[in-house]
């Protein structure tokens, strides 16, 4: 439990920007504020680290496809 705590503590938001087709959509439960522009979609996440958040979106974008 205390771990989950510190986790929490230490989260941070990072913006992570994905080129998208144009026309993409999320389909289902989206589990981040995404916006989407010019075949981009900034995904905000809350993780440890950028790259931490990366790979939560990577594994959200494989899940979509």
């Amino acid at each position: 439990m205390v771990k989950l705590i510190d986790r929490a503590k230490n989260l941070g938001e990072y913006h992570v920007p994905v080129r998208v087709d144009e026309g993409w959509m999320p389909q289902g439960k989206v589990p981040y504020d995404i916006s989407i522009s010019d075949g981009v979609a900034i995904f905000s996440v809350y993780a440890l680290s950028f790259d931490e958040a990366c790979v939560m979106v990577e594994h959200y974008m494989k899940e979509q496809s």
